[in-house]
């Protein structure tokens, strides 16, 4: 059977390149602001996991194989493929292209001074969290600069994007077999 262009595998490994365009261009557009930049990459990355069901979608209805299993099992393929691409054009993006998570986390270690620069703040802060109760300022503002620093270490984000993208891969792609097998694909 004569395969089209969007049947085959290879567009799928693209996307992850596409977002990494994309994601280039917003930050030149934002001044690699991450509040501004981070929102859009979240946003890209939903689009194009979408796109990469759709894309299994395709490859299914080509083959003319409409059973849940084997659409889940397509879709949930194509999901992992972008996962594991878009973990690595982040890796290039935050490691190569923008110093964002360097900015964020010098911003978040001055916030953090800032929000304990007096008794009162760190009386509120002691007073919400049980954990912290017995210990002095230094320690609190320690380990919060500690906590800070590694939630904005690139191996830190990397693993949490791979988790998350793969998460929500396989939900979208159990949700998009299952509306496709039961109303999209129905036999005639």
């Amino acid at each position: 059977m004569h395969k089209t262009l969007l049947t085959r595998t290879w567009m799928v490994a693209t996307l992850p390149l596409l977002w990494l365009t994309c994601r280039t261009n917003i930050g030149l557009f934002t001044h690699y602001d991450s509040a501004k930049g981070s929102q859009w990459g979240i946003l890209l990355h939903l689009l194009f996991i979408l796109l990469a069901i759709v894309l299994a979608m395709v490859q299914s209805h080509h083959q003319a194989q409409y059973e849940f299993g084997h659409l889940f099992k397509k879709a949930a393929r194509n999901a992992i493929i972008y996962s594991m691409g878009a973990t690595l054009s982040l890796g290039i993006y935050y490691g190569m292209i923008s110093d964002e998570l360097t900015i964020k986390k010098q911003q978040d270690i001055a916030q953090i001074i800032e929000q304990t620069d007096t008794p009162e703040e760190i009386a509120l802060i002691k007073q919400n969290n049980s954990a912290l109760k017995s210990l002095s300022k230094e320690q609190i503002v320690e380990k919060a600069i500690e906590q800070t620093t590694l939630f904005t270490q690139l191996k830190t984000m990397l693993s949490l994007a791979f988790f998350s993208l793969t998460l929500v891969g396989l939900r979208y792609s159990l949700i998009s077999a299952w509306l496709f097998s039961q109303f999209l694909f129905q036999k005639k």
